[in-house]
């Protein structure tokens, strides 16, 4: 280089200025070269004056500190141009969560607060809010596998109606047919009235509206129906039904209705087979005399597999009295409670008839049933006395008290004394508890000595010939006497019994012994 400069055509004074400057330049050694830029990412705000503030911004590792390199400050030169390279003073600090701080400026300035990665925190989860059941939009079942609603259930659905007879069978797969248990729920609008719940179940069942027990009906029992009246103000109620099957069959039914009168037979329609659920229609029907061919007995009720009930309590004079049903599909019919008529199958236009003793004149209930299964559907029934009243088995009286006191509220034939109403009554007209009933029979029998038993829940009595042979008037459960007479030809055998809660059941039987 040195040869280059001598050799140009620049002035002599020119030259030993140059020269001068290399040699100076030469003795002091290169010039460095300028620093790299600091690892870290310098966030700055442009200050007022020409110093830079640098802010340093921490690395989040969890095992390397911070490193901060720098800028070295060069010894000043002749020939070194100065730079606006920001020159920071930074501490390393061994600990990791330390803040590194920087070296103050004369002249202070805003610096931007370095935005922290925000740290993940943990929420917890919210329980799901229960989802309210809406009016009138069916009943939202619970179903659990074992007969005390314990756990979660194993299935949730919604049911159109609490109509259901499932028989020996499970209610729904993955569920048992025996040791289930069901909670319905409903909301639903009820206009200001009196209303009548019926219940049917087989084994217990428990009716609550707005959290009030209504009907309580929890224990192992056989079908049976179990009615409660309420006054419902207007507007909507919540209804909870709690259900359990504990083996064999399994049967559970709903349905209520708002107290009204009727001047003739009370109809309730259904939009299946098997009168279960809510009836769709109701409506005072002057007669059962239809003949609705291929078509529907009204609106919503299909034009098949329908079913329909009538009830009427009228006075009826003693006697004996005829019945006579017409029915395209099946039939059924119950005097006070009694079934007296049975044609509950699938048969094209077929007609029975049937001779029921009226026992005393009175008010006496008769009920009607009938289904459609398909085709043509049609349904009469009709009665008429056709002469006085006599008892081919035993003359059975019937008090709404334990007493024997007063009229009795019914009055039938009784073919044999084997009844076990357990927790029902022996006839609509009659409460489940405290009843009593007197039976008399007068036949001719072989005279000689007889040996009686009586299987009883609560309270029996035997007379023969107006004797009191037999006493046990008084609580009892499931007990059996025996007791042996001598009987005439045609000896008068009456047997009292009363009931005070619990079960109901007499059995009673004899034998010729000599």
């Amino acid at each position: 280089m040195l040869d280059s400069v001598l050799r140009q055509g620049q002035p002599l004074w020119v030259r030993f200025l140059l020269l001068a400057v290399l040699l100076t330049a030469t003795a002091c050694g290169p010039a460095p070269s300028p620093s790299p830029v600091p690892t870290q990412t310098q966030t700055s705000t442009p200050p007022p004056e020409p110093t830079a503030t640098v802010t340093a911004t921490r690395t989040e590792s969890p095992t390397a500190p911070p490193t901060y390199t720098a800028t070295p400050t060069m010894t000043p030169s002749p020939i070194s141009v100065p730079t606006h390279t920001p020159t920071a003073t930074a501490t390393p600090t061994a600990e990791p969560t330390a803040t590194p701080t920087l070296a103050p400026t004369d002249t202070p300035s805003p610096t931007a607060t370095p935005t922290p990665t925000p740290t993940p925190t943990a929420t917890r989860p919210t329980q799901p809010t229960p989802t309210p059941v809406p009016v009138s939009a069916g009943w939202r079942g619970e179903y659990f596998g074992n007969p005390d609603l314990e756990g979660q259930p194993a299935l949730v659905r919604t049911d159109d109606d609490i109509g259901f007879d499932w028989g020996d069978g499970a209610p729904a797969p993955g569920l048992p047919a025996e040791g289930f248990s069901v909670r319905w729920l409903q909301v639903t609008t009820f206009e200001q009235g009196l209303y009548r719940f019926y219940a049917t179940m087989d084994d217990g069942m428990r009716v609550y509206v707005d959290d009030e027990l209504l009907i309580d009906e929890w224990r192992d029992r056989s079908e049976r129906e179990v009615a409660a009246s309420r006054q419902m103000s207007a507007g909507s109620h919540t209804l909870q039904v709690e259900y359990y099957d504990r083996s064999h069959g399994a049967v559970a039914n709903l349905r209520w209705e708002r107290d009204r009168s009727y001047t003739g037979w009370k109809g309730m329609y259904w939009a299946n087979p098997d009168l279960l659920g809510q009836p769709l229609l109701m409506r005072d029907d002057s007669q059962i005399a239809f003949d609705w061919q291929m078509a529907s007995p009204g609106v919503p009720i299909p034009s098949d597999h329908f079913s329909a009930s009538w009830t009427r309590t009228t006075f009826l004079e003693e006697g004996i009295y005829r019945f006579r049903a017409l029915a395209d599909d099946g039939v059924r019919v119950w005097v006070d409670g009694r079934l007296i008529l049975d044609a509950w199958s699938d048969h094209q236009r077929q007609e029975m008839t049937v001779d029921h003793v009226m026992a005393g004149a009175g008010a006496h209930t008769i009920q009607v049933a009938y289904y459609d299964n398909q085709f043509e559907a049609r349904v009469q029934v009709s009665m008429d006395k056709v002469g006085e009243p006599w008892y081919a088995g035993w003359k059975g009286e019937y008090f709404a008290n334990p007493y024997l006191v007063g009229s009795p509220v019914l009055v039938r034939n009784d073919d044999s004394l084997t009844f076990n109403w357990e927790w029902s009554a022996p006839a609509p007209s009659l409460p489940a508890d405290n009843f009593s009933v007197r039976w008399t029979l007068e036949k001719e029998i072989e005279p000689g000595v007889y040996r009686f038993a009586f299987h009883v829940d609560d309270g029996v009595r035997f007379y023969v010939d107006d004797e009191l042979v037999l006493d046990e008037w008084h609580p009892t459960w499931n007990e059996t006497y025996e007791v042996e007479v001598t009987l005439s030809w045609k000896p008068k055998l009456v047997v009292e019994m009363y009931e005070e809660s619990g079960d109901a059941r007499i059995d009673a039987s004899w034998t010729r012994i000599r």
